[in-house]
């Protein structure tokens, strides 16, 4: 099945998959142009733990150079988005496409931010999420295959997280306006307060010149 998926998407030419053992794959791609990555390597280790599939597989990249937006050791533990954990369902592929997108990100300011953001989990980002959809549904239209219809739960299932990661976006913008009016409220009586303030400074001193002029 990874051989078909890489055969159908665009970048699975760019990618080398050696399976060393059963349970330790490596995988290979060249670095994107005008990124810090051209003219070099990309390897990464994708080893399987005794209870995969109930567990995910522990990926880590081997070069030398130390990426700032992957973990310590340059280790890679995906989440699928800012609220998912691990599931049984998600498939490899998925995986192979969210460290290609990773690494195909061409401005340094992406990376420094994406660094900032990752300090204690790394999520497959939305964009190549929609990258393995077009991907599977590729396969979909030339098979009917039971293959097929596993493909297609994996691609419903990708669909589901994009949308539901969308909709708690939309509720932090929510959440977000819900304090800025509050902030907007909190300033307009702090304005008031000190509007009352000053009017009474000055009829402090009006009392006051009233009085050494009496």
């Amino acid at each position: 099945m990874i051989e078909g998926f890489l055969a159908c998407c665009k970048f699975g030419k760019n990618i080398t998959l050696a399976k060393l053992t059963p349970t330790l794959w490596k995988m290979s791609f060249p670095g994107r142009r005008g990124t810090s990555f051209e003219g070099k390597i990309c390897n990464f280790m994708i080893d399987f733990p005794p209870g995969f599939p109930f567990y995910p597989p522990d990926i880590y990249c081997i070069d030398k150079d130390d990426h700032p937006f992957l973990h310590e050791g340059n280790r890679i533990p995906f989440f699928f988005l800012d609220d998912s954990s691990w599931s049984q369902n998600y498939p490899l592929t998925l995986f192979i496409t969210g460290i290609y997108r990773l690494f195909m990100i061409n401005r340094p300011q992406a990376l420094q931010q994406e660094s900032k953001e990752r300090k204690h989990r790394i999520y497959i980002p939305i964009c190549a999420i929609d990258m393995y959809i077009d991907v599977i549904d590729k396969q979909n239209n030339s098979n009917s295959t039971p293959r097929a219809a596993w493909a297609s739960f994996c691609s419903n299932e990708m669909t589901y997280l994009r949308y539901k990661s969308e909709i708690n976006k939309f509720n932090c913008l929510c959440e977000i306006c819900q304090i800025d009016k509050e902030i907007e409220e909190h300033e307009a009586k702090k304005n008031a307060v000190f509007a009352a303030i000053i009017e009474c400074k000055k009829m402090i001193q009006e009392n006051n010149i009233l009085g050494v002029t009496d």
